[in-house]
């Protein structure tokens, strides 16, 4: 019957002695408040958002479909995200000063997050190891991490509005399985795919609105994709992996950017098209037939 009038506090017995502590986090459905975050994730049911109220360090770990809202405070730690029918979102989180990955996932079904940003992170923002066939990032930032996104087992992964700065390896995907990355309007520190003996999976990556990426992967199962006549890859020159996801144009490198223009020379017995009278020429085998579809 130890009880408290001071608001934003809850009565705990530690080590003998009942205490004050403040509340961390409140379940915005059930209006409960917690001292701990994995007291509120233990009490949660399916479909609950858990928000901070305070600044939080304390690794946790997830299994069942949770909203996650930081509320724009500061967190340290992992959290880790398990559950084969699991659904997370993570969203309004500053990730600070942590040795391992912000966020894990082991054989879930999906991790968004969205609105977040992760800095001075030892081994970066996102691992999505076992089976994670769905991934959704949005609106984030990551500063100072070995890995920007490490993706091992999956399907489809949407990344938009990221921006990565002193990122080692910012898209790390490994080619067990193939796997498709659309990117929008993001600034990527490199695609770089991790080979694994005996697999050679494609992983493609596929570019909607203006992108940057310092370095594209030259690996053999890797195909940088530009969807449309608006996409672009402002990336060094010399990559053989980036080509047309239109029939219709063709990828033209001008000015430091990988971007489309309309095929008006035709192959005709290869069936290939070509933005200039020269390529074509350049690509022709003895006997082929070219055609000029523009002036």
């Amino acid at each position: 019957n130890v009880t408290t009038t001071v608001d934003g506090y809850a009565v705990k017995y530690v080590d003998g002695v009942y205490k004050l502590v403040a509340n961390m986090v409140v379940n915005t459905n059930t209006n409960e408040t917690y001292t701990s975050f994995a007291e509120a994730i233990a009490a949660a049911t399916a479909g609950n958002t858990i928000q901070f109220l305070a600044d939080l360090t304390e690794d946790v770990t997830i299994n069942k479909d949770l909203t996650i809202d930081g509320n724009d405070k500061n967190y340290t730690g992992n959290i880790s995200v398990k559950g084969s029918a699991v659904d997370v979102i993570v969203k309004n989180v500053n990730f600070i000063n942590g040795t391992g990955y912000a966020i894990t996932t082991n054989t879930i079904k999906s991790i968004t997050v969205e609105n977040c940003t992760i800095n001075d992170y030892g081994y970066g923002f996102l691992y999505a190891n076992k089976s994670t066939p769905t991934v959704v990032v949005k609106n984030v930032e990551v500063n100072n991490a070995n890995y920007g996104m490490h993706w091992v087992y999956g399907s489809n992964a949407t990344l938009e509005n990221v921006t990565m700065t002193n990122v080692v390896y910012g898209l790390c995907i490994q080619n067990y399985a193939a796997k498709n990355i659309l990117i929008k309007n993001s600034n990527i520190t490199n695609t770089y795919i991790w080979e694994r003996d005996g697999y050679s999976a494609v992983q493609t990556f596929k570019f909607e609105g203006a992108n940057t990426v310092d370095a594209l992967s030259s690996s053999q199962c890797a195909k940088h994709v530009l969807t449309d006549e608006d996409a672009t890859i402002k990336a060094p020159e010399g990559s053989n992996n980036v080509v047309s996801g239109d029939a219709n144009y063709v990828v033209a490198y001008e000015g430091g950017v990988y971007k489309l223009i309309p095929g008006s020379i035709w192959n005709k017995t290869q069936n290939k098209k070509y933005g200039t009278l020269q390529a074509a020429i350049d690509a022709e085998v003895s006997g082929d037939e070219i055609v000029l579809l523009s002036d």
